[in-house]
């Protein structure tokens, strides 16, 4: 495990932990939010199943 992969791991945790993105900015000490998005772009199938299907039940309801 690399230094930069374990800022990666750190990043991942705390948005799954529905922290704040400034809030993990400020922890990882960015800069700029762009830099921060690139650590937080990755998503798995149980996020975005969890994003949109609220969504999806509310239009069908």
């Amino acid at each position: 495990m690399t230094f930069h992969t374990s800022r990666h791991t750190f990043a991942q945790l705390m948005k799954k932990a529905k922290i704040d993105g400034f809030i993990i900015q400020g922890s990882l000490g960015h800069d700029s939010f762009q830099t921060t998005d690139g650590y937080l772009e990755d998503l798995d199938d149980d996020e975005i199943n969890e994003a949109v299907t609220p969504v999806y039940y509310q239009q069908i309801a």
